[in-house]
C-alpha cells in the first residue's frame, strides 16, 4: 500500500481539509461576526483562499516568514473569472506580508480576528513566551483561534514512539507538542492574563482508542478509557466588552503600536472587483434583466418538453431533447397564440430573487421598475397594468446553444501542497521532507 493510500484511510476527509473547515466555520458563525481576518503564519494562503468564498469577509491579511510561500499565496488569492462575472456587493482586499510574526506592525492592528493555525508548535521557547503579548496584548483582536497538534494522539502512530524515551514529533520543525492538559493550561493562563474568555472546541481528526498495549502509562491517562482526543486541538478566544485600560489599573493589555511601525515587507495587496449600484445605468440594468429573462424562458420551454414526455424522460438523449426543444421554440420566439404569450411572460420578482447580477446592478426592485419604464425598457418588455411586476418579453430569443461548462461557484484549492498537511505525511509513515503533501 502506498503512503498516499494509507493517508486516505486514516482520515476522511483528510485532516487538513477538516482543520480549515473548522477554522472557517468558527469565523463565519461567531457571534461577533468578524469581517477582517489576519492569518499569522499563513504559509501558501490555503486558509485565506477558502475565506475568499464568503463575501461577508471584507478584509483579509496573511503574514509568513517564508517569502516564497507568501508569493505563492498571492498567486492563489487572485480574483478568479467568477469574481468578475459575479461581482461582490462590498469591497474586498487581501494584503500579504513577509516578516517575523513577533515584530509589531501597525498595518496588522485593527483586525477583528487573528488565526494561528498550526503555528505555535514551530516556535522556540523564547518566541513562544513572547507571542501572547504580541497577539493578545498589542493587536487585541476580538477573536483569536489557535490550532495545534495534540501530543496524546501520537500514540496512534507507532513510528513516533509516543510515551517512550525515543519519542519524536510529527514534523522535524516542531519544537514541542502539547497534551490536552498542557494546551488547556496555556490557554487558560493567556486568557486570564489578557482578559479573554476561552472555549476549547471539539477539535478535528478522531480515531477509535488505540489498543491497550499501545497506550502509554502516565498520571494523565493510566485510568482512562483510552480516548486520546482529537488529532488537532482548537481553542477559541473571545474578548468580551470591558472598560478601557485607563479605568483598570491592573490591566496588562495597555501595549500600543508606535505610529508607522512597519517592519514587514508588503508582498501583495489584492483588490477584488465589486459593484457600486450607485453607478448603474438603465442600459446596464436592462441588459442584466434581458439575460435573466431569456434564461427563464429557456427553462420554461425545457420544463414543458420534459413534462410532455415524462414516461420517456430517462431514455431521452440529447439530440432528441434538442429536437423537441426546437419544435416548441417558435412559440417562445413570439409566434401568435396563447402558448406563446404564456412562455414569454416572466415575473420580475422571480428574476429578482434568483439573479444575483441583477440585484447587484440595480440595488433595489424599485430601480428595476424605473429602468423598465424608460424608453429602452418599453422596447424590450411590455408591462401589464393588471399584473404588477409581470412583463412580456418583446425581444427575439435565439435558440439556446450548448454552453461550455460553468466554472464552480466556489474557488477550488489548487493542487499545491500546504504546510498543515505535513503531519499527515508523517502519520502515513512516509519519509519526512520539506515538500508539503
Amino acid at each position: 500500500m502506498t503512503s498516499e493510500e494509507r493517508q486516505e484511510r486514516l482520515f476522511d476527509p483528510p485532516l487538513w481539509i477538516q482543520r480549515r473547515a473548522a477554522v472557517s466555520g468558527l469565523l463565519k458563525e461567531h457571534a461577533l461576526h468578524p469581517t477582517a481576518i489576519l492569518d499569522l503564519g499563513c504559509g501558501e494562503g490555503a486558509l485565506l483562499e477558502i475565506l475568499l468564498n464568503d463575501t461577508s469577509f471584507v478584509r483579509l491579511a496573511g503574514l509568513d516568514i517564508a517569502r516564497d510561500e507568501v508569493v505563492l499565496a498571492a498567486s492563489r488569492c487572485q480574483p478568479s473569472r467568477r469574481d468578475f462575472d459575479y461581482l461582490r456587493g462590498m469591497p474586498m482586499t487581501v494584503s500579504l506580508y513577509c516578516g517575523d510574526l513577533l515584530s509589531l506592525d501597525d498595518r496588522l492592528a485593527g483586525y477583528d480576528a487573528i488565526v494561528l493555525a498550526e503555528v505555535i508548535e514551530h516556535l522556540d521557547p523564547e518566541p513562544f513566551a513572547r507571542l501572547p503579548e504580541v497577539v493578545f496584548g498589542s493587536y487585541q483582536p476580538g477573536v483569536v483561534i489557535v490550532t495545534t497538534p495534540n501530543a496524546e494522539f501520537n500514540v496512534h502512530f507507532e513510528q513516533l514512539r509516543y510515551g517512550t524515551s525515543e519519542s519524536s514529533f510529527r514534523h522535524p520543525d516542531h519544537r514541542f507538542e502539547m497534551t490536552r492538559k498542557e494546551f488547556r493550561h496555556w490557554c487558560d493562563t493567556v486568557a486570564e492574563r489578557f482578559g479573554y474568555a476561552v472555549s476549547h472546541c471539539a477539535g478535528v481528526g478522531f480515531l477509535p482508542p488505540p489498543p491497550r498495549d499501545r497506550r502509554p502509562v502516565s498520571a494523565e491517562n493510566e485510568n482512562d478509557d483510552g480516548n486520546v482526543g482529537p488529532c488537532t486541538q482548537i481553542a477559541l478566544f473571545t474578548l468580551p466588552p470591558r472598560p478601557s485600560p485607563s479605568s483598570n489599573p491592573t490591566s496588562t493589555t495597555t501595549a500600543t503600536l508606535a505610529p508607522l511601525q512597519r517592519p514587514h515587507d508588503l508582498i501583495a495587496e489584492i483588490t477584488f472587483p465589486f459593484y457600486d449600484s450607485r453607478t448603474s445605468t438603465d442600459a446596464e440594468i436592462l441588459a442584466a434583466l434581458r439575460a435573466a429573462a431569456a434564461r427563464v424562458v429557456e427553462w420554461e420551454v425545457s420544463w414543458r418538453v420534459h413534462a410532455s414526455w415524462t414516461s420517456e424522460r430517462k431514455r431521452m438523449r440529447e439530440p432528441e431533447y434538442r429536437r423537441r426543444m426546437a419544435s416548441m421554440w417558435p412559440a417562445a420566439r413570439g409566434a401568435q397564440g396563447a402558448e406563446s404569450d404564456a412562455l414569454r411572460r416572466v415575473e420580475i420578482g422571480r428574476i429578482w430573487n434568483e439573479d444575483w447580477v441583477l440585484r447587484q446592478k440595480a440595488g433595489s426592485l424599485d430601480r428595476v421598475r424605473e429602468a423598465l419604464a424608460s424608453e429602452v425598457g418599453s422596447e424590450l418588455f411590455a408591462s401589464h397594468k393588471e399584473l404588477p411586476d409581470v412583463v412580456d418579453v418583446l425581444f427575439e430569443l435565439p435558440f439556446p446553444e450548448p454552453q461550455e461548462e460553468e466554472p464552480p461557484y466556489y474557488r477550488q484549492p489548487e493542487s499545491v501542497k500546504s504546510d498543515d498537511e505535513e503531519d499527515e505525511r508523517e502519520f502515513a509513515g512516509a519519509p519526512t521532507s520539506n515538500v508539503d503533501v
